[in-house]
């Protein structure tokens, strides 16, 4: 139901939190698909092992990608902080040169 709710009303304001919403709740259903098989609709235990399998390593893939573009927004709001205290120093440091007129 939500998915519906990301698709026709984009309630975010930029494209990327959009698809990541997007592709996090497409993750979600695909899991919550994969659940039924673990129960006694399934009897045979081969089809539940490789049901198991894809479970794990789409719970991963959704793990990595987030963990991945975390990681990645942090390190590039650390660079841009390190940018902007190396500015304040630098403007800190040069010295104000200006000129007074003095009257003799």
């Amino acid at each position: 139901m939500k998915i519906l709710y990301v698709i026709l009303y984009n309630p975010f304001e930029d494209l990327y939190h959009y698809r990541l919403e997007l592709f996090n709740e497409i993750c979600i259903l695909g899991l919550t698909y994969h659940l039924y098989t673990f129960s006694d609709w399934v009897i045979e235990a081969h089809p539940r092992f490789i049901m198991g399998m894809t479970f794990n390593i789409l719970t991963l893939i959704q793990l990595v990608v987030n963990f991945g573009l975390l990681l990645i927004s942090i390190v590039l709001d650390t660079i841009k902080a390190c940018k902007e205290k190396l500015c304040k120093r630098k403007s800190k440091k040069e010295p104000n040169f200006e000129i007074s007129k003095k009257s003799t």
